[in-house]
């Protein structure tokens, strides 16, 4: 996984601009993408994706262990879709046969 200090390392190196302004700018992006989502605006961004929340409301759910009903409050999420471009870049780039996804160590430890 890339962190964000890592991030900021990697595009500094790749656009020549410093550590300190390509912080400021993805920053930025972040706090611009809460605030126009907060507005009720879906964010698109080119080659990438779109963000938009959407609302889920409350709803009667089961507890998986035990099977007693358990009421869920509303809330909001965030739902991201991911561009066609985006997709197709990846399907022409990476060898589904040589790649591998990491595993996810939490879920598997009980």
């Amino acid at each position: 996984m890339v962190r964000s200090k890592q991030l900021v390392t990697l595009v500094s190196r790749k656009t020549g601009y410093t550590k300190q302004d390509v912080k400021k700018i993805i920053d930025g992006l972040f706090l611009t993408t809460l605030n126009l989502l907060e507005e009720g605006e879906e964010v698109y961004y080119y080659r990438l994706g779109s963000f938009q929340l959407t609302r889920r409301e409350s709803k009667i759910s089961q507890n998986p262990s035990n099977g007693e009903p358990v009421f869920c409050d509303p809330y909001i999420a965030v739902n991201f879709v991911v561009a066609r471009e985006l997709k197709n870049m990846i399907k022409r780039r990476i060898n589904p046969n040589k790649f591998t996804c990491p595993v996810n160590t939490k879920k598997n430890k009980k």
